[in-house]
C-alpha cells in the first residue's frame, strides 16, 4: 500500500501537478519600479519580491542562481547592480527579494513606452513523502508580466501627470523602520519613567510638607551654619562701628548676634522661623539666608540671659575663657540696649572683639574636620572601652 502511495506521489510530481500539502499557488512572486518614467542613461530600480511555500512537508525551492544580478538579463535594458535583501519567514511562506538596478541606453526611443521584458522565475517543489523520503517535482516556472516603461529626455508639463515616483518600500527599509521605531518606543519609555520618577519625588515632597507639624519653625541650619552666620553678624558690625560709631540698631544686632552664638556654645539649639520675603523680623533676632537653588529667610533667635546661664556652664564642658568671653560680652550688650547708663565706646568695641574671637574657636570645632577627628575618637574610645 505504502509503495503505491510513493508511486503515485512520484508520478503527479513528475505530471507538474501540485503535491499533497500544497496550496494553489506554490509560489507568488510580483514586481515593481519606482518609477514609471525614465531619462535615458538613467538608473532606476525595480523590486522583485517572491512568496513561496515553506512547511515541514512541502517546501518550494526557487533556482536563485538564474535570480543573482550577475546572471539576470532583461533587454534591453542593462542590469548595472543588484542585491538580496534578507529573507522573511511568515507563517507557511518564505518571502525573499532581489533589487535590481536598471538603466537604458539608445537613441531612438524618446517619448516611446519600453517595457521590461516577461521574466520566468524557476522552481520545485519538494514534499516529504511518508516510507520513501524526500521526492522533489520537475522545473516549473513562474512568469511574471512585461513591465512598460516611459523613456523620455526631458520632461514636459503635460507628461509631468505620468510620472508615479512611488517609494519603493524593500525589506530593508521595512526592517531599518521597524528599529527605529523600536528605539523610539525604548526612549519614549525610559523618558516616561524618568516623569513618573520625578513626579513621585515631588509628591512625596508635598506630603512630608503637609505632614509636617510646623513647617516654618522647622530646624534647617546647623549648629555650625549658626555660628558663622552669628560671626558674619558681628564682623559686619565691627566694619560699621570703626566709623559710625555704635547705635541703638547696632547693639541690638550684636545683643542677637551673641546670643545666637553663646546658645550654641551651651548647646541649646536656637529657635529657627521660616519668613516670607516682606515680613518683618523681630526685635533681638538673627536674619540669615539659605541655600542656594531655592533660598530661604530664616530668622534665627535664642531667649539666653545671665540668669539662664548658671548650670550650663559646669555641663556643657566648653573651656572657662570662652564661656566666660561671651557671658561677658552678653552683659556688656545687655547693659548697653537696656540699661539706664550707656558703656564706654571701648567696652563695646572690647565685648565685640572677645565675642568674634570666641565664635572663630568655637566655629573651627564645629568645621568638618574637627568634627571627624572628634566621632574618629568616639569610636575609638568606645573600642578601648570593650576591650
Amino acid at each position: 500500500m505504502l509503495f503505491w502511495l510513493a508511486a503515485a506521489a512520484v508520478l503527479s510530481a513528475q505530471g507538474g501537478a501540485a503535491p499533497a500539502g500544497v496550496a494553489t499557488d506554490p509560489i507568488r512572486c510580483w514586481w515593481k519600479t519606482d518609477r514609471s518614467t525614465v531619462h535615458v542613461g538613467e538608473r532606476f530600480t525595480i523590486t522583485l519580491t517572491c512568496s513561496v511555500v515553506e512547511t515541514a512537508d512541502v517546501r518550494v525551492l526557487a533556482d536563485h542562481s538564474r535570480l543573482d544580478p550577475t546572471a539576470i538579463q532583461l533587454p534591453p535594458f542593462d542590469v548595472v547592480d543588484g542585491e538580496r535583501q534578507a529573507d522573511i519567514v511568515a507563517g507557511p511562506r518564505r518571502l525573499f527579494q532581489y533589487e535590481y538596478s536598471l538603466r537604458i541606453i539608445a537613441e531612438d526611443l524618446f517619448g516611446r513606452f519600453v517595457a521590461v521584458p516577461p521574466f520566468d522565475v524557476p522552481y520545485r517543489v519538494q514534499s516529504d513523502v511518508q516510507g520513501t523520503g524526500t521526492v522533489e517535482s520537475l522545473e516549473q516556472v513562474y512568469r511574471l508580466p512585461a513591465l512598460p516603461m516611459h523613456v523620455t529626455a526631458q520632461v514636459s508639463l503635460a507628461q509631468s501627470t505620468d510620472i508615479r515616483d512611488a517609494p519603493a518600500e524593500t525589506f530593508e527599509v521595512i526592517e531599518r523602520r521597524r528599529f527605529r521605531g523600536n528605539v523610539a518606543f525604548g526612549l519614549a519609555a525610559l523618558l516616561f519613567s524618568a516623569c513618573l520618577g520625578s513626579l513621585a519625588v515631588a509628591a512625596g515632597g508635598v506630603v512630608r510638607r503637609y505632614r509636617s507639624p510646623s513647617a516654618s519653625a522647622a530646624k534647617v541650619l546647623s549648629d555650625g551654619q549658626v555660628i558663622r552666620a552669628a560671626l558674619g553678624e558681628l564682623e559686619e558690625i565691627r566694619r560699621q562701628t570703626q566709623f559710625g560709631g555704635w547705635e541703638g540698631a547696632a547693639v541690638s544686632r550684636a545683643l542677637a548676634a551673641v546670643r545666637v552664638g553663646l546658645a550654641v556654645a551651651v548647646k541649646r539649639h536656637p529657635t529657627q522661623t521660616i519668613l516670607d520675603e516682606d515680613a518683618p523680623a523681630g526685635e533681638g533676632t538673627l536674619v540669615v539666608r539659605s541655600g542656594r537653588w531655592r533660598p530661604k529667610r530664616l530668622m534665627v533667635s535664642a531667649t539666653i540671659t545671665e540668669e539662664t546661664l548658671g548650670p550650663a556652664f559646669e555641663t556643657e564642658g566648653r573651656t572657662s575663657v570662652l564661656l566666660d568671653d561671651l557671658r561677658g560680652a552678653l552683659a556688656v550688650f545687655t547693659a548697653a540696649r537696656y540699661g539706664r547708663r550707656e558703656p564706654a565706646r571701648d567696652d563695646l568695641d572690647r565685648a565685640l572683639s572677645d565675642a568674634i574671637g570666641q565664635l572663630e574657636r568655637l566655629r573651627a570645632e564645629y568645621s568638618l574636620p574637627s568634627q571627624a577627628a572628634d566621632v574618629a575618637g568616639r569610636f575609638l574610645g568606645r573600642r578601648r572601652a570593650r576591650a
